[in-house]
């Protein structure tokens, strides 16, 4: 092989794995972002099932069983709903730093091609 032949594998090769590290940075950061959604999900719900033990319990007759429970529900829906909100927030940065990495990746790959194309026309 020819000595710029070996220069241009040796720079496809190191851009290969740069690509490849700054996606694996997205998807580490999203994983450790999705996995606290997820741990804030599973701690408010477990809030709510000690509250709604301690509900049961404690109430002292149904009618105010029943309206805790209501309480309760609605605590919890906004707690959840705001998780969501946030968990859609991370998902949305993560499609906008994906499109943007495709983006580059993309122009890396057409500048050579581009290049060759017009050498050889």
């Amino acid at each position: 092989m020819s000595t710029e032949t070996m220069e241009q594998w040796g720079k496809f090769s190191q851009s290969a794995l740069d690509s490849l590290r700054e996606l694996a940075a997205i998807n580490t950061r999203l994983v450790e972002r999705l996995s606290q959604q997820q741990f804030e999900l599973a701690g408010v719900s477990l809030e709510a099932g000690l509250k709604g033990t301690n509900l049961a319990v404690a109430a002292p007759a149904y009618k105010e069983y029943v309206s805790g429970q209501s309480a309760l529900a609605g605590e919890y829906g906004e707690k959840v709903l705001d998780i969501v909100r946030k968990t859609t927030n991370v998902l949305a940065e993560a499609r906008d730093q994906y499109s943007a990495w495709t983006e580059g990746r993309w122009k890396e790959i057409a500048t050579p091609i581009t290049r060759a194309a017009r050498k050889s026309a």
